[in-house]
C-alpha cells in the first residue's frame, strides 16, 4: 500500500514521463532489487572464473589465438 502522498507523487511523475504508474513501480523494483541480485550473480560468476586454474598466456598470444579462432585459422 502506498500513502496518499506517495501515490500522488507517482501519478505526477508517471504523467510527466508518459507512463502508467504500474510501469514506474516495475522499473523501481527492477532498479532497486533485481539489479542487486543481478550484480550478485555477476560477482559470483567472476569469482567462479577466477577460481579456475586454466592456463593463460601473455595477452598478445591470447589475442592472436582469439583472432585466429574467429577467422577459422
Amino acid at each position: 500500500m502506498l500513502t496518499e502522498q506517495q501515490h500522488e507523487l507517482l501519478l505526477k511523475m508517471a504523467e510527466e514521463e508518459g507512463k502508467p504508474v504500474s510501469a514506474m513501480v516495475r522499473e523501481a523494483i527492477e532498479a532497486q532489487y533485481l539489479q542487486d541480485e543481478l550484480r550478485k550473480q555477476r560477482r559470483q560468476a567472476l569469482q567462479d572464473l577466477f577460481s579456475l586454474e586454466a592456463p593463460v598466456g601473455a595477452w598478445e598470444e591470447m589475442k592472436e589465438e582469439i583472432v585466429d579462432g574467429v577467422l577459422g585459422q
